[in-house]
């Protein structure tokens, strides 16, 4: 059982455009960078072999030995992480310093993290993380060992009307269900002939039926 964590610190956020959110944090990366090496210390001290090790680290800007902290990076984490420790993870972290928001919706509110190539409003949904999804995603690829979650982000609410957060986390592809072809043909429907009543007894016979019929402008006998 391995160990793992995906730990993001966002400094810089450069490509904003509507002035919806601050292009710089200051103290972000650092952050990030002490919490990694809080981690490598605890696993240390705990003996955990390298080979059972795994720390992406995602930032912007980028450091040596890790990667920019893009939607698409964060989404290629997520893989990498589900490739290396699918239902064999008996220890994650996820740590993650940047902006975010609050997203309110009729019945419920998500918190949501930002990637670093976030534009604008109305424009970067697909640059957003719904935290409650990722750790769903987490949970059911890993699996059931430990997980702990630290975010430091803001959380103003944010509803649909100004922002529709939807990317990042990968998508399960769907194949479409193969049409079958029948496996035997069906005949037409063959009307078959009455069978004859001829030699059942009254009234299923319609020869006797007949006899016992009175003729037309005749009146029946009855028996006294």
């Amino acid at each position: 059982m391995g160990r793992r964590a995906l730990i993001i610190g966002i400094e810089e956020y450069g490509s904003v455009s509507d002035n919806s959110i601050a292009a710089k944090l200051p103290g972000t990366l650092r952050s990030a960078m002490d919490f990694r090496d809080w981690l490598i210390g605890k696993w240390d001290a705990e003996n955990v072999l390298a080979s059972e090790r795994q720390i992406i680290f995602c930032s912007e800007p980028a450091i040596e030995g890790g990667e920019h902290a893009t939607a698409e990076d964060l989404t290629q984490a997520l893989l990498q992480l589900k490739a290396a420790g699918q239902n064999s993870t008996e220890e994650f972290f996820f740590y993650f310093s940047g902006h975010g928001f609050s997203f309110v919706e009729p019945d419920a509110r998500s918190d949501v993290i930002i990637a670093s190539n976030y534009k604008a409003m109305q424009l970067s949904g697909g640059a957003c993380m719904r935290l409650d999804k990722a750790i769903y995603w987490l949970r059911q690829h890993l699996g059931f060992g430990r997980q702990f979650y630290f975010v430091d982000a803001c959380r103003n609410d944010l509803d649909g009307r100004k922002i529709n957060p939807g990317g990042v986390i990968p998508r399960a592809i769907r194949r479409r269900p193969e049409k079958r072809r029948p496996t035997c043909c069906s005949l037409p429907l063959q009307r078959q002939p009455l069978p004859s009543t001829e030699g059942l007894p009254p009234p299923f016979s319609t020869v006797s039926r007949a006899k016992a019929l009175p003729k037309p402008g005749t009146t029946p006998k009855t028996t006294p």
